[in-house]
């Protein structure tokens, strides 16, 4: 294995190709969903409860949009038991263990990856059927992790962990909350573990105001084109690679996915020349 080899790493998205491609593609960005639009219903779903003294709870509620900022009444809030689900316990500690809003608490963002770029089912799912693009991501590793750099700083490709049963339920005022939540995130039921998944995500309570970030132009690796994609989504893609990273001395590669008779396999094939290419799409 030479170097490079050690310390980079792409890792995969597939795509429908859209508008919002076409846009993340144009400004170099990486898109970030909210977990509760996955497809899996169960995917990133919280098992929480809030527990914690007095003072962090006057703290949290001062925060709160729906509740008023006031610490006087923010104490009055808290004494009412709010509406009278709080449950007073031992060591001055205070718990509600269900929540319908009061407490406002925001889901980490998520952007999907693959290590795979060949995957039949992953093709068949996030690609449109074949006539989607499958991008590459270029990552470097850093103090033993696979990162790209978004918005000037190094995000991780954390892998996710697939298990018949969720994590357990957390404290989200506990002091390792945030640890917790990450793993909800990177946790999914057993039967998706066909997907090879990667994610990166978004905890920290600034980078959640936003569902974007930009990665360097020289991270973008490669553009593979499902094996049934139309003619104009081709060219479409081509286009706006031409214009914002070829014209820039940007190179990416351009590949091909081709079905393999008699194989419920895929080869992808480097494209030697995209004008050649496109035209045999007519």
């Amino acid at each position: 294995m030479n170097q490079e080899e050690q310390t980079e790493k792409v890792f995969y998205k597939y795509s429908t190709i859209n508008d919002h491609l076409i846009e993340n593609l144009s400004n170099y960005q990486i898109y970030f969903s909210d977990p509760n639009n996955f497809n899996d219903i169960a995917d990133c779903k919280f098992y929480f409860y809030f527990e914690a003294k007095k003072e962090r709870w006057i703290k949290e509620l001062m925060n709160q949009t729906t509740i008023p900022t006031n610490e006087a009444l923010a104490c009055a809030v808290i004494e009412n038991g709010l509406k009278g689900r709080l449950k007073k316990l031992n060591r001055g500690l205070i718990r509600l263990d269900e929540d319908d809003g009061s407490i406002k608490h925001k889901k980490p963002l998520v952007s999907c990856f693959c290590e795979e770029r060949d995957n039949l089912l992953m093709w068949g799912h996030y690609a449109n059927s074949q006539k989607g693009a499958c991008i590459g991501y270029k990552s470097q590793l850093i103090n033993g992790e696979y990162k790209l750099t978004l918005d000037l700083e190094e995000e991780a490709f954390l892998k996710v962990r697939y298990r018949k049963q969720p994590p357990r339920c957390i404290n989200l005022f506990g002091p390792d909350a945030e640890t917790k939540t990450c793993l909800f995130v990177l946790t999914k039921f057993s039967k998706w573990k066909y997907e090879n998944e990667y994610r990166i995500v978004l905890v920290k309570d600034e980078d959640k105001q936003k569902n974007k970030k930009t990665h360097r132009k020289e991270d973008l690796k490669s553009i593979i084109f499902g094996s049934k994609i139309d003619y104009y989504d081709a060219q479409k893609i081509y286009k706006v690679i031409k214009e914002n990273y070829l014209k820039n001395g940007i190179n990416i590669k351009f590949y091909r996915a081709l079905e393999i008779p008699g194989k419920y396999e895929l080869k992808i094939d480097l494209i030697p020349n995209m004008s050649d290419y496109i035209q045999s799409l007519q």
